[in-house]
């Protein structure tokens, strides 16, 4: 197997983080300071904020199919180093 699965994984993870920031309107559920604003409540979030959330909902389609193509060469990588340490042992 060829090729570094998990590069751009945090990019992504960031990007999706970003968007459920805009989702919430960039609001805090917990506004640290009394200027900062809240998340609205749902039927009160702006066409940006369903823009960003369908944009996430996107994005974590494509980390998933990532994640599952790394999950199967990491296991697929651990039976092939697997197999040449019983093969090493064998000829040892």
């Amino acid at each position: 197997m060829s090729g570094d699965l998990s590069y751009g994984l945090e990019e992504v993870a960031g990007y999706i983080s970003w968007k459920v920031g805009v989702w919430h309107d960039l609001g805090y559920e917990v506004p640290p300071t009394p200027e900062c604003r809240s998340i609205p409540p749902l039927g009160e979030r702006s066409p940006e904020a369903a823009e960003g959330a369908r944009a996430a909902i996107g994005l974590i389609g494509e980390l998933i199919g990532q994640l599952t193509a790394l999950r199967d060469q990491l296991a697929g990588e651990l039976r092939a180093d697997a197999d040449a340490r019983a093969a090493a042992k064998a000829t040892a």
